[in-house]
């Protein structure tokens, strides 16, 4: 059995977010080349093994929280100050009781427990 370590990158969608995942050997955000296009990233592992000459993956595994280079992180107060129009943004927020992350991409996302900014 084998434990690999994965970084999956974010990305602007359409309507959904859209992702990419590779493995890597490390969990070093400072060592990390991200695309230009990707607005945040987040590391997991997954557990393998070959067995019969077959490789089987296991579930996602100790996710990490997701890293926001170049974001920012905004109060429904400030989100309201300075981006009035974004009506339905501020009463997510204030409804849910979370601020937000103006990511490098400009789109918003919530900022969660374990989030970094980078």
């Amino acid at each position: 059995m084998n434990t690999k370590t994965y970084i999956t990158f974010l990305y602007q969608g359409s309507f959904l977010r859209e992702e990419s995942s590779q493995e890597i050997n490390h969990r070093e955000p400072n060592q990390i080349s991200i695309p230009d296009n990707s607005f945040g990233y987040y590391f997991w592992d997954r557990t393998e093994t070959v067995v019969d000459g077959e490789t089987l993956k296991g579930k996602a595994q100790n996710q990490s929280g997701t890293y926001y280079p170049g974001g920012s992180v905004w109060t429904a107060k400030e989100v309201e100050k300075s981006f009035p129009s974004e009506n339905i943004l501020i009463t997510n927020m204030k409804s849910n009781g979370y601020d937000a992350v103006r990511t490098r991409q400009s789109n918003w996302v919530a900022f969660r427990k374990g989030d970094h900014i980078t």
